[in-house]
């Protein structure tokens, strides 16, 4: 009881002591989709929008795309802040360093021995520490190539 909104009146060492339970460990999670194919120069593009929807963020990851019949890596790479802010590229892409709760951002994952409608699949690890530690979760979107 808050003792400025009452008055205690008498022992209260019988009392009992009320602990409060903790608060509940923010979930961990984010949505992937696809977003876009984006030409930068001579370089082709697979754009995937990620948007935090747990209570932590996240700082780093992994990003791949194989294809999907072969599991032939079309791109492969650990990044430590995988995030640009927009779905265009700036030759190359911007990266940020964090996805905080509630914001979407995009992963530019550059593409090579692209074969077009052939189906391939990214696969998205993102960290909530920096250099893909602590907890990181796994995210899928399979795609046809154009």
């Amino acid at each position: 009881m808050w003792g400025e909104f009452a008055q205690v009146d008498g022992a209260v060492e019988p009392l009992p002591v009320f602990t409060p339970a903790p608060s509940p460990t923010p979930a961990v999670g984010f949505d992937l989709y696809l977003k876009s194919f984006e030409n930068c120069g001579d370089t082709f593009y697979v754009v995937f929008a990620v948007k935090n929807v747990g209570g932590k963020r996240f700082w780093s990851g992994y990003v791949e795309v194989q294809d999907f019949a072969t599991r032939q890596y079309l791109h492969q790479r650990r990044e430590r802040h995988p995030f640009a802010a927009t779905v265009l590229p700036v030759c190359p892409p911007d990266h940020g360093n964090e996805l905080w709760p509630g914001e979407t951002r995009y992963i530019h994952a550059p593409l090579s021995k692209v074969k077009s409608g052939s189906t391939a699949i990214g696969i998205i690890t993102l960290c909530i520490a920096d250099h893909q530690g602590e907890y990181c979760q796994t995210e899928y979107s399979y795609f046809e190539l154009p």
